[in-house]
């Protein structure tokens, strides 16, 4: 899966996943600190794609 998407091809999300973890910082809005936050990425040949939710 690795070798294909390092060689440009596309490879199904449903065919692999990974786990990360979500770290914000800030000043003006210490809330975003203690939040909860589920994230969905798609790996690609030269970059990584996330869309993370805040959960409330």
């Amino acid at each position: 899966m690795l070798e294909a998407l390092l060689g440009g091809e596309p490879v199904d999300p449903a065919d692999y996943y990974f786990r990360a973890t979500i770290t914000l910082e800030s000043a003006i809005r210490p809330e975003f600190e203690r939040s909860l936050y589920i994230a969905s990425y798609v790996r690609e040949a030269r970059r990584v794609r996330y869309v993370a939710y805040r959960v409330t």
